[in-house]
């Protein structure tokens, strides 16, 4: 796509979150508060199922793109195809995912895109795959290892507040 012009040298940092005109805010300002953090070092694509009116005028300095502008989220296999369509002439460095309706399913194809895949998530109740695991929850650790949901090796929990 023509907007992933190599600006510089930085490398890219993708987002991939929920995020519609209804729901998703939560997602998207967890995600914007790690963008400021590191926007000088990475170029940064957030991809979003829509951009609400409100955050495409507020946040103008955010490079968006949406991969659902005129149908809905059906499935992983179909939103995969979708994120990878749209990523195609980048090599990103990291992904950050930060949606609910995604998991290992999704992240080992996206895998073929990424050098680390973190996930955001606050939930603990689906099959994860990852390099690290951000939860705020306390206590989460125990469990995931136990019912063994993150199923990669050498991953890295960040945990709690």
């Amino acid at each position: 796509m023509g907007i992933y012009k190599k600006i510089n040298n930085k490398k890219y940092l993708i987002f991939r979150i929920s995020l519609e005109k209804k729901s998703g805010l939560g997602h998207f300002i967890r995600c914007f508060k790690i963008f400021q953090e590191v926007k000088k070092k990475y170029n940064c694509i957030f991809v979003v199922d829509r951009v609400p009116k409100i955050l495409k005028n507020k946040y103008n300095n955010i490079t968006f793109f949406e991969i659902y502008r005129n149908n809905i989220f059906t499935s992983q296999n179909s939103d995969i195809k979708k994120f990878l369509t749209v990523t195609k002439n980048l090599k990103p460095h990291i992904l950050i995912v930060d949606d609910y309706r995604l998991n290992s399913f999704w992240h080992k194809k996206a895998r073929i895109k990424s050098l680390k895949i973190i996930v955001i998530d606050d939930l603990s109740n689906r099959y994860m795959y990852c390099d690290y695991y951000i939860n705020y929850k306390i206590n989460i650790e125990k469990r995931y290892n136990k019912k063994k949901k993150i199923n990669k090796r050498n991953k890295k929990f960040i945990l709690g507040t």
